[in-house]
């Protein structure tokens, strides 16, 4: 099966209200053939995918303004 199919499959699950993706991917054979639990958990670790938040917004936004 490919990688897309595996995310796929449990995408739709989550469209259709049926729980959370990590928990899927958690519970999911095949897709724990390929990842960790740690894995897992690093992937959907959002700290990581946030991390430059304040700096892009500085970016955008400019630095704070006081009233």
């Amino acid at each position: 099966m490919s990688r897309l199919r595996l995310v796929q499959r449990s995408a739709m699950r989550v469209w259709r209200g049926e729980g959370d993706f990590l928990s899927f991917f958690k519970a999911d054979k095949d897709v724990r053939q390929h990842l960790s639990e740690s894995e897992l958990k690093a992937n959907f670790d959002l700290g990581h995918h946030f991390k430059h938040v304040d700096t892009i917004f500085k970016r955008v936004f400019g630095a704070k303004r006081s009233t």
